[in-house]
């Protein structure tokens, strides 16, 4: 046993960083509860585009371990680094549903980002494209990707819904669905308030005990005979099943959905011809990678810089190699995510949980990797988790990227109409993609008629140049 403990002390400097086993095992166990809902979440979200949701509770556990291990062997942090939240409302929504792709060539698409992150992150050019980015901009996303989260949340409730009269609507309650989606739409929202109090109230571990809790209420309602299950309404029993064979199943579902991005014969787009190879080419779907790799190199910056400010630890390595690591894993782990059949990684900031628990180290990382891993055979469980559940959990990082709104400067006009332009169209196109090509558009086309011509960068010319083209493809006659 001491062997082992030398061994860790070692391999993670666990003494030089003044921590030991004990502790960096609490804290990778309380980053890894803390951040446990991606296990619900995650399939939730990304069953509504027609993956299987029993494979994606295994791909997601699969790499978000593997992502994890890279945080914790390569930079030595408490890190943890699983598919983010964000990015599967982008892929369910826009790429798949929203623009009619097949999910086979939306996971494809999702590692040709891998492959230019990666470009970017090993070629040393991730300053150079942070530099030439415009802070208008990054605002913009983050701000539209939340107004596009907080909708998702709320549809998944139920709480707002589609009608032909005004677009969208508050849900109508009445006397023939007060046991059916009724039920759902108001435990989302008192669970929404109550995640809120939890965490105003700094309770670790506030998002999954708010998702447990909301759960809870709605299998009690079940049980006691208030809630009814209406597969037609989208009212599924709340009832968790364990079997052999149902794990069986999410194993057999895995197996369907890792590697399907190397399907070639799968890759097509609804209402066009354009199949296998030509599906690829589509100026639309090149548009959405180059956008892609731009967001999450700006949401991995600005994730990893906010949490090693707070980690204050050595093992050799300074800050500066740290996040260089860390940003290297990142994009390693984003080519390789499609070939566990889910969206690109993220750092996640829950991790922080961790770091406030003594994560000083890699240690804390690698056994909330293990702990991902031993979830696997939970998969049937996480299953059971309703979408009304984990709909607040979704709206709360929402909320979360909200924050920038206060950064921006409403009277530099030519840098705050285009996080306006950004954030609405997001929101109200209900497109993460049109929002963000309509944000570059307008920033460089206001700010050179502002005479403002130095600061549009080469980057932003290629890119707005690039969103053009994808609105002039319709007038063309291209899909």
């Amino acid at each position: 046993m001491n062997n082992v403990v030398s061994f860790l002390d070692r391999v993670f400097g666990l003494s030089e960083n003044g921590t030991d086993v004990r502790t960096e095992l609490l804290a990778g166990l309380t980053s890894f509860l803390v951040a446990s809902y991606v296990l619900a979440a995650n399939p939730a979200i990304l069953e509504s585009c027609g993956m299987p949701a029993g494979g994606i509770v295994v791909g997601t556990a699969l790499m978000a371990a593997v992502g994890t291990f890279a945080a914790g062997f390569f930079a030595r942090a408490p890190f943890i680094l699983a598919p983010g939240m964000g990015m599967n409302a982008f892929f369910a929504y826009v790429i798949v549903t929203g623009m009619g792709f097949s999910y086979q060539a939306g996971l494809f698409a999702v590692m040709l980002e891998g492959v230019l992150f990666s470009v970017i992150a090993f070629g040393g050019m991730r300053n150079a494209v942070l530099d030439k980015t415009p802070d208008a901009l990054k605002k913009g996303f983050s701000i539209g990707i939340g107004l596009f989260m907080a909708f998702i949340a709320l549809d998944m409730a139920g709480v707002v819904v589609v009608t032909k009269e005004t677009r969208l609507a508050f849900h109508a309650f009445s006397a023939g669905t007060c046991h059916t989606t009724d039920v759902c739409a108001w435990l989302a929202m008192l669970g929404f308030a109550l995640m809120t109090v939890l965490v105003h109230r700094r309770v670790r571990g506030a998002i999954p005990i708010a998702v447990a809790t909301t759960w809870a209420a709605g299998l009690a309602l079940e049980l006691a005979g208030f809630y009814h299950v209406d597969a037609a309404a989208g009212c599924r029993t709340l009832v968790p099943h364990w079997s052999c064979d149902a794990l069986a199943r999410s194993v057999g579902e895995f197996r369907d959905v890792a590697l399907s991005c190397f399907d070639v014969s799968a890759w097509s787009r609804s209402g066009t011809a354009a199949s296998g190879w030509n599906t690829i080419l589509d100026i639309n779907l090149l548009v959405l990678v180059l956008i892609m790799t731009l967001d999450d190199v700006i949401d991995s910056f600005g994730s990893l810089v906010g949490m090693l400010d707070l980690h204050k630890a050595g093992n050799g390595m300074s800050d500066s190699a740290r996040m260089t690591a860390m940003f290297r894993a990142n994009a390693a782990t984003t080519l390789v995510a499609p070939m566990f059949g889910v969206q690109s990684t993220t750092p996640f900031v829950e991790s922080v949980a961790g770091m406030e628990a003594g994560g000083r180290t890699g240690l804390a990382a690698v056994a909330s990797g293990m702990l991902f891993l031993l979830a696997i055979p939970l998969a049937p469980l996480f299953l059971a988790i309703p979408a009304f559940a984990v709909a607040p959990a979704v709206m709360l990082i929402g909320f979360y990227m909200l924050e920038s709104v206060g950064k921006v400067d409403i009277t530099d006009i030519p840098e705050a109409v285009p996080v306006f332009v950004t954030a609405t169209g997001m929101a109200f196109t209900c497109s993460m993609l049109d929002g963000m090509c309509l944000g570059i558009i307008s920033w460089t086309a206001i700010n050179l008629l502002c005479g403002r011509c130095r600061k549009v960068s080469g980057l932003m010319y290629v890119l707005t140049a690039l969103s053009l083209a994808k609105y002039a493809a319709g007038y063309l006659g291209v899909h």
